[in-house]
């Protein structure tokens, strides 16, 4: 099945706007932690920042397939994220 987003961004998605403020706010958050928990806080860091990247790439696929996919590791990065907070 063949799909186009021609009349809007992803940017325009509320889950995409809402990914991007767990981004800022894990950013905000995981960074004050202590140096020896430095690792974790990357880690956290980094999948809040995949959320936000894997929607906006998965609403750009052609195929709603590859659109679904990319929303379950969306999904999947903010259960990493959640399970930290």
């Amino acid at each position: 099945m063949e799909r186009k987003n021609v009349n809007r961004g992803f940017r325009q998605l509320r889950v995409w706007q809402d990914a991007v403020v767990l981004y800022v706010l894990a950013c905000d958050m995981f960074s004050k932690f202590p140096f020896e928990h430095k690792k974790v806080a990357s880690n956290a860091i980094d999948a809040a920042h995949s959320i936000s990247r894997n929607i906006a790439e998965g609403y750009c696929r052609r195929s709603l397939k590859e659109y679904l996919n990319h929303l379950n590791i969306a999904l999947g990065s903010w259960w990493g994220v959640s399970l930290l907070l």
